[in-house]
């Protein structure tokens, strides 16, 4: 009875750390990617809207990406408008972005953590040689699926409410409510800039969940019982 208890528990928390780990890494990959921002950020904010020359988009977008990573230490874009030089973003704005590194950071850290653990649950399942371990896997990715769908559905349904309700618990400030005649940054990813990526991010995630599920259902009827 134990027995079957920890190889159905052990399948499952498999399952869920994986899940975290590949969200935790699409995360990270989609927004501290310049190939994927600069695109999008044309497309849902194009210069006329923000008023900023189409040139400065790449730097613009390489100074976002490099900064949510780690790499960039200042969030500031110096733009040049008339031949006079401006500075992009205000401090409130700055702030908002640090609040957003940190976030960045906190996913990678999640990141690391989640993939050490996913190893250490993928030997130690191997190790069990019971094919319940992968049941509890195939539980797992089943709920994570589900959650997933109903999230996607919600988000389909009202996506600003939901879009709201992140950044109320994400962030202990108001520095996120940002005013579009005066603030850039709110003008460079509007609404649909966040719905494409929420998009983007939910069916790859899903993608991928449903290749570990297909992958634990071939383990759970290969596998033979203890």
């Amino acid at each position: 009875m134990m027995k079957r208890v920890l190889s159905t528990l052990t399948g499952l928390l498999l399952a869920l750390s994986l899940s975290v780990t590949a969200l935790a890494g699409i995360l990270w990959a989609l927004g501290t990617s310049s190939t994927l921002m600069l695109p999008m950020m044309r497309h849902f904010a194009p210069s006329e809207a923000t008023q900023l020359p189409d040139e400065e988009y790449p730097a613009m977008v390489e100074m976002i990406t490099g900064y949510l990573a780690g790499d960039v230490k200042t969030f500031q874009h110096h733009s040049m408008i008339f031949d006079v030089m401006y500075l992009s973003f205000s401090e409130h704005e700055q702030q908002h972005m640090e609040d957003c590194r940190a976030l960045f950071m906190l996913d990678r850290t999640v990141l690391i953590v989640a993939g050490l653990l996913s190893a250490a649950l993928l030997v130690a399942a191997f190790l069990q040689r019971d094919r319940r371990v992968w049941r509890g896997c195939v539980i797992g990715f089943g709920s994570v699926i589900a959650l997933v769908a109903l999230v996607a559905a919600t988000a389909a349904i009202d996506f600003d409410r939901l879009f709201v309700l992140f950044h109320r618990l994400s962030f202990s400030n108001d520095l996120w409510l940002l005013n579009p005649q005066t603030d850039l940054l709110i003008r460079l990813m509007p609404t649909g800039f966040f719905m494409a990526y929420a998009s983007i991010l939910g069916a790859s995630w899903l993608l991928l969940m449903a290749l570990m599920l297909t992958g634990a259902l071939i383990l759970h009827k290969r596998g033979k019982k203890a």
